[in-house]
């Protein structure tokens, strides 16, 4: 199961489906559905925002994270196999973090 997007919405995650307003009754409802991620891609793209993504190939239980995006961030760690990965995260300033594993981790930190 994939963490919600917000803690106090816990039914809520990047796959929820949503739909528009049909702008007639003959219109399919599928033609109006989208998923959750596609907005917030479509928002950031607006915005100009894009992902900085941050590799550790190599197992290590602590990933010092440099995004230099200059803000605070939403952050999403994923090992090799593209599964989500929880960790301590810890924020230094707007343009670094830090994240900690029990155990050494491989994988990749997504910063948008």
């Amino acid at each position: 199961m994939k963490p919600p997007l917000f803690p106090w919405i816990l039914s809520l995650d990047e796959e929820t489906e949503l739909y528009t307003q049909r702008r007639a009754e003959s219109e399919p409802p599928a033609n109006y559905k989208f998923r959750l991620i596609t907005l917030f891609n479509w928002i950031k793209t607006k915005l100009g925002i894009q992902n900085v993504v941050i590799e550790f190939p190599n197992p290590v239980t602590v990933w010092p994270c440099p995004h230099n995006m200059g803000r605070r961030t939403n952050l999403k760690c994923v090992d090799l196999d593209g599964n989500i990965l929880n960790g301590e995260w810890e924020y230094i300033d707007d343009n670094n973090e830090v994240i900690r594993f029990n155990t050494p981790r491989a994988g990749k930190a997504i910063f948008s």
